[in-house]
């Protein structure tokens, strides 16, 4: 008998201990400034979301730009808008191109399949699944530059395109590198290591400006400035440039301003918070709680933060556009 109570006792402890354990910790704000109600609605529900843009539920695509005069076909998916052309990917490996007056102009067989392309003029620069970096000739449609790097377990939705800068094109790749290629030659200059972690390293930022070239991965920011590389640890969620400040929100519910050599300037710490999303507009940060719903405003003249209640939750598609944020089937204007 008293060992059956023994074990009786055990499990009930056990119980206590697992419930204790799985009990999740939500953001709660000292104080609450107001409520900050949606002031638009989209025609159709987000369906699906990128870091370039969303598709609406009737086949819309809302881009940065806007929502687009755009409707995708059947298992036609949006890839991103670059130089005023629209791209977008079927059958997982056919690039499509259409123009800016929305007519198809031209469709690419890759053989892998593309998650990030980049436009500049005849050329486009694509970044595909198995982490191969791909240079075409559009009007030929013939490949002039293929890399295949490390392969990669997932392909992150925050994923960077291409940029082609000074001469050079740098590609992001998903195992944590920035590969730097000549526009000239076609050949790998230099090869820029973030992070060397094999699994889910995806390059989701780059920022490349004279004298400055900043990357990052969920994990870890590189910034090779005024000739010198510095790095810095974290985890990421999300990253932003303005006016010569690294703009930071982690994992941990912190938002972090940076100087280009990586140097923290200033930061807060929202306990428990959960920021899949912040942008900056007119020198103010709008960061979305979706753990609790709240919208957190930070001016930057004084980083003296403001929490507004806002109905949102967990785990559905949002997205920034200029000076919206859009959630599920609505947006706030700021």
């Amino acid at each position: 008998m008293g060992s059956m109570i023994r074990i009786a006792l055990l499990g009930i402890l056990g119980v206590f201990l697992f419930f204790g354990c799985a009990t999740k910790e939500y953001f709660r704000p000292l104080s609450i400034d107001g409520k900050k109600p949606y002031n638009g609605k989209l025609p159709s529900k987000m369906i699906d979301a990128s870091k370039y843009g969303a598709t609406l539920k009737d086949g819309k695509v809302l881009a940065l730009e806007g929502i687009l005069d755009f409707t995708l076909q059947k298992e036609e998916s949006f890839l991103g808008v670059s130089q005023g052309y629209i791209l977008t990917t079927m059958h997982c490996n056919k690039l499509l191109i259409y123009g800016k007056d929305k007519s198809l102009k031209t469709t690419l067989e890759i053989p892998s399949c593309p998650v990030s392309a980049t436009i500049n003029g005849n050329q486009i620069a694509i970044v595909a699944n198995d982490n191969t970096a791909y240079l075409y000739d559009i009007p030929s449609k013939k490949d002039l530059f293929v890399k295949k790097s490390n392969s990669a377990l997932a392909v992150n939705s925050l994923l960077q395109a291409p940029i082609f800068f000074g001469g050079f094109i740098f590609y992001p790749t998903l195992d944590g590198s920035v590969l730097v290629v000549s526009g000239k030659n076609l050949e790998v200059e230099r090869s820029l290591i973030i992070d060397s972690a094999p699994f889910f390293n995806n390059v989701l930022f780059l920022e490349v400006k004279e004298n400055l070239i900043l990357a990052s991965t969920a994990k870890r920011i590189l910034s090779v400035f005024g000739g010198n590389t510095y790095t810095y640890e974290e985890e990421i969620r999300n990253i932003k440039v303005h006016n010569n400040k690294i703009y930071i929100a982690t994992l941990d519910g912190q938002i972090k301003e940076l100087d280009f050599t990586l140097k923290v300037l200033r930061s807060l710490k929202f306990q428990f918070a959960s920021l899949p999303l912040f942008d900056i507009l007119k020198d103010t940060i709008y960061a979305i709680e979706d753990g609790s719903g709240f919208l957190i405003e930070i001016p930057l003249s004084s980083f003296a933060p403001k929490v507004y209640k806002i109905d949102i939750s967990r785990g559905e598609n949002i997205f920034s556009q200029k000076n919206k944020i859009y959630y599920k089937s609505v947006f706030w204007e700021f």
